[in-house]
């Protein structure tokens, strides 16, 4: 269930990967309050090291916070999944429109922001309640770019968004 490796130009596949399960997840809300004992638990069975972070920051800020976990898929399946969450969610994933969801970008980031830690994939993506305020985002950034310019002309002059000329 894990990818990999992304770049820019799987966004049409990731968006159909993460789409698809959208609609065939069971209605039920996926959300549970877990004691920090427990989150600890399961955090140590799948040896994921970042939520072990995550929860003793939760932790530290608060010994009695609330420990919420989103799950994705029937807890009983083998590609089931869940994270640490602080939401807000939707009541169920049945609730997002898939046309009014888009991955934008992927990035390369650095655990906590620290390069001496390891360097991470982050997915930038948006959601709306509707297709068609997706598209009119998606059209407005479109514009903001298509205005967005930076020339450098002969001559040593340089134009920044159309508008700030100065010698260089």
């Amino acid at each position: 269930m894990y990818i990999n490796t992304l770049c820019t130009n799987d966004s049409y596949s990731t968006s159909a990967y993460i789409i698809h399960p959208l609609r065939t997840l069971p209605p039920t809300p996926p959300i549970s309050q877990v004691s920090p004992q427990e989150a600890a638990s399961r955090i140590s069975a799948t040896g994921e090291t970042y939520k072990q972070e995550i929860l003793d920051d939760i932790l530290a800020r608060d010994p009695n916070a609330p420990i919420t976990i989103y799950h994705i898929g029937d807890t009983d399946h083998p590609d089931h999944w869940w994270d640490l969450c602080a939401g807000p969610h939707v009541p169920t994933t049945r609730a997002i429109d898939p046309k009014a969801l888009q991955l934008e970008t992927v990035a390369g980031a650095y655990w906590r922001g620290d390069e001496k830690r390891q360097q991470l994939q982050r997915i930038y993506g948006t959601a709306w309640e509707s297709g068609a305020q997706l598209q009119a985002y998606l059209t407005m950034k479109e514009e903001a770019a298509r205005r967005y310019m930076l020339w450098v002309g002969w001559g040593g002059v340089v134009c920044v968004c159309g508008c700030v000329c100065m010698d260089v």
